[in-house]
């Protein structure tokens, strides 16, 4: 499948065919993480934590390149260059290819990601020739004809090739790490076929250098492989391994980040010179010996410090938590301890915030955020964060290290082990703030007698001068704290009962109510292991991994196996029944329950109260506000969703649009409108005017749904239509061929049915 796009412009938000929304992929930018960076004709292209970067050298553009806009899936695991040809090769961790020409075109070579083999496909390396791509893999190779763009030969070994190059008139591959070579005109249906060289290189990755010769970087040194005939000879020139080795236009540069050097060699691979020099570098061989660098000041030329670095999400360990905050306006995301949730364990994660306020992502983390044993013993790391009502403060507690409490990116004081808070020492917190402004605080393991404690909203406005003894107690009867991976402690909106849930096998839900007096010493309480719904089926659970309070009162628990929504008063009468809702049929009967066995992670809502599910396995689903219809399901078959695992959802109403925490990545998607109006006469846009480096959508409001709307310059041409969908249509402020339309007025035109357009608002774009 081949597209023609002008990925100069490649739009960070796209509009996907599914969706009655539009989608936006946030990329991740960890300098640390960096994995490659190239030098083609016109761009430099770079891939840093997964994420592909196109700077375009000759308009200073910088663009993340991804599925919502140029890219044919979603995680990139390494980019190739073919000099010769000038295409770019990228490779994708579920085998797909894509290849981008030097003049745009996408080419989407998938018959390696869509073989039918019962070993693993992963793509380990690839390297060029004049005509072909050698692809090694993890059950053998394949051979790319370039000029064709398909693949004309598989070879199925049954072996892991971790790196194959083409040199001397021979094959020569990397199995296990001993090194194997087949002629040209031999026969090598099987991996018999092939002759061991006599030589073994642990993880290494050849590059070619001429006909007759290939680098071979291995993990402990570089050397220099030359054939003759049927002679190997190996020199070394390097002491280490080379993050890359690329062609310059005088010979090659191999770039040793690790050790912040590199090296130069000739066209033959000789007259070695090292330099130190953080990052990683490139030149083109056909350019005019340029040295660019990406390194931790980003992108730039060697000694110059115009570096231009992309605004991305700098988490480097996990990002988990996120939240909105409805007074600056800002999703925040945060990073994460260990957690049940996660394939692996995270302890020892330092704690990292973020904070996107619809352009830029901004590091907010805290200076000397407190860790516990001075990080020796790996109890590190944080859970959510909770936001002080009416403030951008906000509490985020911490692994070992209790409570800490953060204004204007500062710690104002920290709750922790009878200096503010009489906790016990080392035992994590799960915390929420009431209504009323009271901070509550349940900590595990150490604390069973007494793990409830309340901060009064008199006291807790006046953080910095918290005394342990200004902390009520409440004895909660039954409440289990003895794990704490999976613990949920909600309060119900408008009302002052808790709920908690340590959320560890069949453990249950504690529901008390102290009826809005905090000094209430042994409030009621009641337990339930199992609840029972509405259609007399008791609703049981291994698990219960969230619970989300909801704006109208009821609270929404999702479990390993489903999810259900009670009203938590009703906890208190003797025949408590709760909604196991049932997705409606076409024809108004009950069909299955919403979300039946499948693990519901996260759970929050937008501002017409239509709940956003996020599923362990199944990606997000957006119901109806009863949960009794299925508006959209996501997966990422048919969105940018880049794992159909969702650890987190916040949803800001300013921009109507859900920050989606996914196991590989961050994106966003901006939810369908309100219903349409009934004419125009209220219609506006904003943002307006549109500022200078604005890469979000520009939002055309209170429209008739399904209006045309069109964008018009001051000649009168029309730049870009677009169709409502409810009372909302949304432009990137690009132009139909994809550029970004030059500083003006634009006058905005909108009709329904076959009525001409006529102005309805105007809008000042600046660049």
């Amino acid at each position: 499948m081949t597209r023609k796009l002008l990925f100069i412009v490649a739009m960070l938000v796209a509009v996907m065919a599914h969706a009655s929304g539009a989608w936006k992929v946030h990329p991740f930018y960890v300098t640390s993480k960096a994995q490659n960076n190239i030098e083609t004709r016109n761009k430099i292209i770079y891939l840093v934590s997964g994420n592909v970067y196109s700077y375009d050298k000759a308009t200073g553009a910088t663009e993340a390149l991804n599925n919502s806009n140029v890219l044919s899936d979603i995680t990139v695991t390494a980019i190739y260059y073919n000099y010769l040809k000038d295409y770019m090769l990228l490779t994708y961790d579920n085998s797909n290819i894509d290849i981008i020409t030097g003049d745009g075109r996408i080419i989407n070579i998938p018959e390696i990601k869509n073989a039918i083999v019962t070993q693993s496909k992963v793509i380990n390396d690839v390297t060029f020739d004049d005509g072909h791509a050698y692809i090694a893999t993890d059950f053998g190779f394949a051979v790319l004809n370039d000029n064709t763009m398909t693949i004309n030969e598989t070879h199925f070994y049954g072996k892991a090739i971790e790196t194959i190059v083409h040199a001397g008139g021979k094959i020569v591959v990397c199995v296990g790490g001993n090194l194997y070579y087949s002629n040209d005109n031999d026969q090598r249906d099987s991996f018999n076929d092939l002759m061991w060289m006599g030589q073994k290189r642990n993880k290494c990755k050849f590059f070619p250098i001429d006909d007759s010769r290939f680098f071979i970087n291995a993990n402990d040194s570089i050397q220099v492989c030359t054939i003759t005939g049927s002679n190997f000879a190996y020199k070394k020139i390097g002491n280490h391994s080379a993050t890359s080795i690329q062609r310059t236009p005088t010979g090659f540069i191999a770039n040793i980040s690790v050790f912040a050097y590199y090296t130069t060699t000739d066209d033959k691979g000789e007259n070695i010179v090292m330099r130190n020099q953080e990052g990683i570098l490139t030149s083109n061989p056909y350019g005019d010996g340029t040295l660019w660098v990406l390194d931790s000041t980003g992108l730039h030329k060697i000694n110059d410090d115009g570096a231009t670095k992309p605004t991305g999400i700098g988490i480097s360990t996990v990002a988990y938590w996120t939240n909105y905050c409805p007074v600056d306006n800002r999703f925040y995301l945060a990073s994460t301890t260990d957690n049940a949730i996660l394939p692996t364990a995270n302890k020892g994660a330092k704690t990292e915030i973020w904070a996107y306020d619809g352009t830029t992502w901004e590091d907010v983390t805290p200076p000397n955020v407190p860790v516990y044993n001075n990080g020796a013993d790996g109890y590190q790391g944080n859970y959510w964060m909770d936001f002080v009502p009416g403030k951008s403060d906000y509490v985020v507690a911490l692994r070992s290290s209790g409570i800490i409490y953060v204004r204007n990116n500062n710690i104002v004081t920290r709750f922790y082990q009878n200096e503010k808070a009489p906790f016990a020492d080392k035992y994590k917190c799960t915390t929420a703030i009431d209504e009323q402004g009271n901070l509550w605080a349940i900590q595990s393991y150490k604390t069973s007698g007494k793990p409830v404690w309340v901060l009064p909203a008199e006291k807790f406005a006046d953080p910095a001068n918290v005394v342990s003894t200004d902390w009520v107690l409440q004895k909660i009867n039954g409440i289990d704290v003895s794990s704490f991976k999976r613990a949920c402690f909600a309060i119900g909106k408008g009302s002052s009962i808790k709920l908690f849930s340590s959320g560890d096998y069949q453990k249950p839900i504690i529901f008390w109510d102290d009826n809005g007096d905090i000094n209430t010493a042994s409030p009621t309480t009641r337990s339930y292991s199992q609840l029972k719904g509405t259609d007399g089926r008791s609703v049981s659970w291994e698990y219960i991994i969230t619970m989300f309070a909801a704006s109208d009162g009821k609270v929404w628990v999702g479990t390993n196996s489903g999810i259900v929504a009670f009203d938590p008063k009703d906890a208190f009468n003797d025949e408590f029944i709760v909604d196991h809702m049932k997705v409606m049929n076409d024809d108004g009967t009950p069909g299955d329950y919403l979300v039946d066995g499948l693990q519901v992670n996260t759970i929050t809502e937008d501002k017409l109260h239509r709940k956003l599910i996020g599923t362990f396995t199944d990606g997000l689903y957006i119901v109806s506000p009863d949960g009794t219809k299925v508006l959209e399901h996501f997966t990422t078959d048919n969105s940018v969703l880049q794992n159909n695992c969702i650890f987190n959802i916040a949803y800001n109403p300013t921009t109507h649009s859900a920050l989606i925490v996914t196991m590989n990545g961050v994106c966003e998607y901006f939810l369908d409108a309100e219903q349409g109006y009934s004419d125009y006469s209220n219609a506006k846009v904003y943002p307006n005017p549109v500022r200078p480096n604005f890469t979000g959508y520009v939002t055309i409001d209170q429209l008739v749904d399904n209006s045309t709307v069109e964008i018009v310059n001051t000649q009168g041409v029309v730049v870009k239509e677009l169709t409502s969908d409810g009372s909302k249509c949304y432009w990137d402020c690009n132009d139909a061929t994809g550029h970004r339309v030059p500083t003006g007025n634009y006058t905005v035109r909108a009709a329904t049915g076959s009525a001409t357009p006529t102005p309805v608002a105007t809008l000042l774009i600046l660049n």
